[in-house]
């Protein structure tokens, strides 16, 4: 299976690829961010917390059981330099795009109705992918 863009860019693509096993692995075209979390010090970190558009056609073994019809990604960026701008009761469906950085090895953008970022990084890495029941 060929990675699109954006899983060519993380250091780790093997938890996104395990959960949806042969199935394609989306662009992030209409995900639902769900969390921006800024963590300041040395090496700077940016944690984007986000749904992706697809369910696997075979969940792991707990999932199914519990109803559990969302995937969930959370993505670090570290040595992250961002610029972010959002506005209040913003819509947070978007697009997130990772590609190859001008001043730094990833250059990551996110795009919603009201919420744009801009951020360069030194890596990227999956730190989890979990499941949940959106009703």
């Amino acid at each position: 299976m060929q990675a699109p863009g954006w899983l060519g860019f993380v250091a780790d693509p093997g938890p996104v690829r395990e959960v949806l096993g042969g199935q394609p692995v989306p662009e992030l075209d209409g995900v639902t961010v769900r969390e921006f979390t800024w963590q300041a010090g040395p090496e700077p970190e940016l944690l984007i917390r986000f749904d992706i558009p697809v369910h696997p056609a075979g969940p792991p073994g707990a999932w199914s059981p519990s109803g559990f019809d969302a995937v969930r990604v959370e993505l670090r960026l570290l040595g992250a330099e961002g610029a972010f701008e959002a506005a209040r009761g913003c819509d947070p469906v978007g697009r997130i795009t990772l590609g190859a950085g001008g001043v730094s090895p990833i250059a990551v953008s996110v795009e919603a109705e009201r919420f744009r970022a801009r951020v360069n990084a030194r890596a990227a890495h999956i730190r989890r992918v979990t499941a949940y029941r959106r009703n």
